[in-house]
């Protein structure tokens, strides 16, 4: 009986339930959007930056 407790304990550990699959996937894909989120923020100011410089080249 302990034995088998421990068998489903064990399954559940490899086999875990859908729920929390999708919590798992839905975390990775929020913190994946996060990091893209942030590095285009940084790549547009990136790119503001560089134009403004442009610009201020042409003007003067």
């Amino acid at each position: 009986s302990f034995i088998r407790i421990l068998h489903r304990g064990i399954a559940q550990i490899f086999r875990p339930s859908r729920s929390f699959h999708l919590a798992i996937l839905s975390k990775i894909r929020n913190s994946t959007l996060k990091i893209i989120r942030n590095s285009s923020h940084i790549i547009n100011h990136a790119i503001n930056q560089s134009s403004n410089n442009v610009v201020f080249f042409l003007d003067h």
